[in-house]
């Protein structure tokens, strides 16, 4: 966000909105090397439980997120097929054909 007096907010959404560019550094579409440090490491604390920990905040109460969504999402990984954290953040970077994704 080099440049800018605003910033993203730290979601997930944020991180979307930053890979399509065209704020701070990077260009809009321009051809991007993402290198990601630590890769497997990251696999591992962005798994199971740091997902089942981070839906559970979405269902807190008095949460203002779709509260059946994110249920559906924790219920899915508790019987063993939902998306980790780390898988979303991976789906997420593979839906912008301008980022390579480089794993060390």
């Amino acid at each position: 966000m080099q440049g800018e007096n605003w910033q993203l907010g730290q979601t997930l959404d944020g991180f979307n909105d930053l890979l399509y560019g065209g704020f701070g550094l990077m260009k809009s579409n321009e051809e991007v090397m993402l290198i990601w440090n630590e890769f497997s490491s990251s696999k591992a604390a962005l798994g199971y439980t740091a997902t089942r920990d981070y839906y559970l905040a979405k269902l807190a109460p008095g949460s203002p997120f779709n509260q059946s969504w994110f249920q559906g999402q924790l219920t899915a990984l508790e019987a063993g097929h939902g998306k980790t954290y780390f898988d979303i953040i991976l789906e997420i970077i593979g839906e912008h054909a301008n980022i390579h994704l480089i794993e060390r």
